[in-house]
Parts: structure tokens; C-alpha cells; sequence
């Protein structure tokens, strides 16, 4: 049974919720740009995975071009490990099945990983320039308001 309520106001607040279309199919994922940790994060996450392409370009080395089909095996394991990391690392970040909406795998190549991050971080910065825009908005309607207040 539904209560009616009755309310004596009501506030709308930009949530600064913010949906990308991630592909042609549609799907979307979410960031939510009034978030104060979100650029921590980010940057973290970019770090994390800048990390991971060390160390598989520090197997590359090891392994090196003359190798048999059992280290070769090892090497693709290997790559496939790393790779579904930075996968929970994205779905982490940016909610469930990122990777599969984005790349259609969760072992995507790491220049491909990175490609998007680098895309992301644009999308931010111009987001957060539009909120920035906005509070300074807000702040001179604040301001006016308080000039044109009557004093008692």
C-alpha cells in the first residue's frame, strides 16, 4: 500500500552523474564526476596499470624471442593473468563488465587499456571543467542574492 506524503518542498541537485556510450551497441558506463576521490582513483588506477605493463614488458625480456611452444604457453598465461587483473581493476573502477562493454574481453591488450584510460581522463577534465563552470555560477548568484537581500 503506497503512503501518499505530502511534501512542503522539494530539491533538485546536480548529482553530476555522468553516462558514456562506450560502443556502438549502446551500452554505457557511469562516473560520477561529484565525487572528490574520483581523480585519486583515476590516477591510481592509470598507475596500477602502467605498473602491470612494466612488469609484462619485463617478461618480454625474460622470455625473449627464442623460445620453445611450453615457455610460450607460459609467456600467453601469463599475458592472460595480467591482463583479466587490469580487467577487475577497470571493473572496479567503473562498475561491472566495463571490459566487456569497452573491448569485448576481459584480457584486453594493454595499449588498448591505456588508449581508454587516456580517453577517460579527457572526458574528466572537461567534466569537471563544466562543474567548476557551474560553481562559479552558483557562487555569483549567491553573491548577487546577498547584495540584493534588504537589510533589517
Amino acid at each position: 500500500m503506497e503512503k501518499n506524503i505530502a511534501y512542503d518542498a522539494e530539491l533538485k541537485v546536480n548529482n553530476w552523474v555522468k553516462v558514456i556510450k562506450v560502443n556502438e551497441q549502446g551500452d554505457t558506463i557511469s562516473l560520477n564526476i561529484g565525487d572528490n576521490s574520483l581523480i585519486k582513483n583515476l590516477v591510481t588506477l592509470i598507475n596500477d596499470i602502467q605498473n602491470i605493463g612494466k612488469e609484462l614488458n619485463e617478461a618480454e625480456k625474460k622470455f625473449g624471442e627464442d623460445y620453445e611452444e611450453e615457455e610460450f604457453m607460459r609467456k600467453l598465461d601469463f599475458l592472460n593473468l595480467k591482463m583479466a587483473e587490469t580487467s577487475e581493476k577497470i571493473d572496479s573502477f567503473f562498475g561491472f563488465d566495463t571490459c566487456m562493454k569497452v573491448f569485448r574481453t576481459n584480457t584486453p591488450y594493454i595499449d588498448d587499456v591505456m588508449d581508454f584510460l587516456f580517453q577517460i581522463s579527457d572526458l574528466i577534465e572537461k567534466f569537471t571543467g563544466e562543474k567548476v563552470a557551474n560553481l562559479e555560477n552558483i557562487k555569483k548568484k549567491f553573491t548577487d542574492r546577498q547584495k540584493n537581500r534588504r537589510k533589517i
